[in-house]
């Protein structure tokens, strides 16, 4: 073999194949060989066919490797590369077999002097030169299919193999950016592809499926996922830095499994079952619709309850300003709420006190229903001027003459001053349109946000145990309380240029990503809040599996519109979702509003007063859609994504189908269908070896409809009518 064809698929990169130069029988998995050629390709084969297996660095050439095996059942590598600069490093690799697959272990140690930054690419491919049939179709946890402009289609379904490029989580932060040069204020990936899962999952119908996976126990830093046409996938590295002192270090894993995205899906969730799923007994009482509200008032709580609602997240006016979200005051000690910038001399939001906070929890508790407290860890402030000056005058701002806390910026230069996040000198910011708070942000200055606070890296100790001080009060405060919303993880795509994590390499310099710094502050305050029996919940903008180890819950400030709904449904597979409504649904699309949530496992924000930027509670007639599906919502309490493969099939294709493990049973919504009934098949779960009951839910009536199902060779067939072309299937044992 020759290199012309690696050559030609790599483009712009130089392989550098790293596998033993002859066969080795993998134990205990379906992958039974994997054979590297005089050219030091890695090949394997399976169902799809011949794959092959190749690392690669931007640009660098590499020596022969030093390639030794341990008792059958390890491979490692060695190789020592040098860089178009002259920059040198040296690669360590392990493939060890594990479950039906491999396990491969990357390290990267610089040799050169100074450090140094590349792409890393490690590529699934194949063969195209096999008589098989090359793979067609793959699937990922994307916000749509790629061979797809439909928004509103349907992601489950695998895509053709096109061309594209996602990046994991958000787009990467780039200083050459002029137009949302980081990822804020507009909430979403802006015309770019994105995924919430760091894999990607090659199927053929009848055949099988191989899964690439990236570690979340891995820092990740930037990453994307290029597809070829030819059927190569590969997921790219940026800004790891390669140095003496600093080890890069990447696990990935090849796993075979059955011709079901869910199959490979269903082996992540095992692998990297505490990034999945909560541990949190109480999470079923959070399982619901839910608002962002500071409404103290009087509720319609049966209403609430026909909808689904399950809990508030406390809307952000109760403190006195962002970043001081409970004051270091007496329980009975009453503060100012947040009076905005914008708002005229003379009009406020009154005052209030942990023990008026706690009494509107233990108020909602007793209606049924639950409270999560504003939390944000990437923002401080009001009215925060740059360079340090005297303090805001009586006329700009009704500032309080006490020192300390009560004035944000005293506070934050004199106790919170080494987290400050500073804009890169070379951030190109002219000619963006900001939003009034933001119009301060300047190169070399700070990152402005909303009511004039800044940007904060929540690695710094000095901020980080400011954070972790926050949390105890409300964890000692709070006792109704039932934990914390996080907002604003949009900045975590950042680098704070002016510190070092000895891992990243930014724009030619040292930096501290907010991935890491995220990872080190939820590793204490996770625990924190675990041990309390308090929940974590969060806004996730960006989507990335690892920030999500002590997550308990999503309320997603996203919506259809905007490409969010399948990264997160995916990411919150096993945990409460809400996603985000902020007004009254279009007339004639309630039924597909609520249906495409439902075959995700999603809930909804519902109408509530004073929904902040959510829907309204007024008129009426508005809250009825959320009533008619409020019982359909109600069955999907507890949810768990069945991921066995083939579960769940419609016959014909008439509708969608989705399974789901609940509270009491299982639930499977059957929606968007295009005949007032169909043929519903579920196999390979474990409640078919018993007698069940199985009750069918539509949208507007309120009483559940009972039906038959017949279980033939391990498969239950349930026909089901639907009303509005949908149903939900509600299955529990006798």
């Amino acid at each position: 073999m020759n290199n012309t064809y690696f050559k030609a698929e790599t483009n712009r990169f130089v392989p550098i194949f790293l596998f033993l130069l002859c066969a080795f029988t993998l134990q205990a998995t379906e992958i039974k060989k994997i054979n590297v050629a005089d050219n030091g390709k890695v090949e394997g084969s399976g169902p799809l066919g011949k794959w092959y297996l190749m690392t690669s660095i931007e640009g660098a050439m590499s020596e022969e490797a030093k390639i030794t095996r341990e008792n059958d059942v390890k491979i490692i590598v060695q190789r020592k590369v040098k860089a178009v600069n002259g920059e040198s490093c040296n690669i360590h690799e392990e493939f060890i077999p594990e479950d039906n697959g491999i396990r491969w272990e990357i390290e990267i140690t610089g040799e050169s002097d100074l450090p140094w930054s590349v792409p890393i690419t490690a590529t699934l491919g194949f063969d195209v030169t096999d008589n098989r049939t090359p793979v067609k179709t793959f699937w990922a946890a994307w916000d749509k299919p790629a061979d797809s402009e439909d928004m509103l289609g349907d992601p489950l379904r695998p895509s053709k193999i096109v061309s594209t490029v996602y990046t994991y989580g958000a787009p990467r932060f780039k200083t050459d950016r002029t137009l949302f040069p980081w990822y804020s204020w507009g909430q979403r990936p802006r015309g770019e592809n994105y995924i919430s899962l760091p894999l990607f999952t090659l199927l053929e119908s009848k055949i099988g499926g191989l899964t690439l996976a990236a570690s979340p126990e891995r820092l990740l830093l930037d990453m994307e996922l290029v597809i070829e046409e030819k059927g190569s996938a590969s997921f790219v590295f940026y800004r790891h830095r390669i140095s003496k002192e600093n080890t890069i270090r990447l696990t990935l894993f090849l796993t075979e499994h059955a011709d079901d995205w869910r199959a490979g899906l269903g082996w992540m969730n095992k692998k990297f079952e505490p990034f999945f799923n909560s541990p949190n007994p109480n999470l079923g009482s959070l399982s619901g619709t839910a608002v962002y509200s500071s409404y103290r008032g009087k509720i319609d709580a049966e209403e609430l309850k026909s909808m689904a609602f399950a809990f508030n997240w406390r809307a952000s006016v109760n403190f006195p300003y962002p970043g001081m979200f409970l004051p270091p005051v007496a329980l009975n000690e009453e503060w100012p709420r947040l009076r905005y910038l914008s708002q005229k001399m003379g009009s406020d939001n009154g005052t209030i006190s942990m023990k008026d906070m706690d009494k509107n929890s233990e108020e909602m508790d007793k209606s049924g229903f639950k409270v999560l407290e504003y939390f944000n860890t990437t923002e401080f402030g009001q009215g925060i001027q740059y360079p340090p000056g005297t303090e805001l005058s009586e006329t700009e701002h009704n500032v309080w003459k006490d020192a300390d806390w009560r004035n944000p910026n005293e506070f934050l230069y004199s106790r919170l001053a080494a987290a400050i996040m500073r804009v890169p000198v070379n951030l190109p910011l002219e000619g963006v349109k900001w939003p009034p708070d933001w119009s301060k942000t300047k190169p070399g200055g700070l990152y402005y946000t909303w009511e004039q606070s800044v940007a904060m890296d929540p690695g710094e100790p000095v901020y980080r145990d400011y954070l972790l001080e926050q949390a105890q009060r409300h964890i000692d405060s709070l006792p109704h309380s039932s934990g914390i919303c996080i907002d604003r993880m949009d900045w975590l795509r950042l680098y704070n240029v002016e510190r070092d994590d000895r891992a990243s390499w930014f724009d030619g310099k040292p930096a501290r990503s907010l991935v890491w710094s995220w990872i080190h502050l939820m590793d204490r305050i996770g625990p924190l809040m675990r041990n309390s029996g308090k929940a974590i919940f969060v806004s996730p903008i960006v989507k990335r599996l690892e920030l999500m180890k002590y997550v308990d819950g999503f309320l997603c400030e996203t919506d259809d519109e905007n490409g969010g709904m399948n990264g997160i449904a995916v990411l919150g597979m096993n945990k409460p979702t809400v996603i985000w409504r902020d007004n009254r649904l279009p007339k004639g699309k309630e039924d597909n509003y609520f249906q495409r949530r439902l075959h995700l496992g999603l809930f909804t924000m519902c109408p509530y007063p004073e929904n902040d930027h959510g829907v309204r509670w007024e008129p009426a007639e508005g809250r009825q859609p959320w009533v008619d599906y409020g019982l359909m919502m109600a069955a999907l309490k507890g949810k768990k994504w069945v991921l066995e493969p083939h579960c769940i099939q419609v016959s014909g294709d008439e509708a969608q189908a989705n399974l789901f493990e609940v509270e009491g049973g299982w639930a499977a919504p059957i929606t968007l269908g295009k005949s007032d009934k169909v043929k519903v098949q579920i196999r390979n779960v474990p409640f078919l070896s018993g007698k069940i009951k199985v009750e069918v839910l539509h949208p507007g009536v309120k009483q559940p409809l009972l039906v038959q199902s017949r279980i033939k060779n391990e498969v239950a067939e349930i026909v089901v009518p639907l009303i509005r072309g949908c149903a939900m299937i509600r299955i529990s044992k006798k």
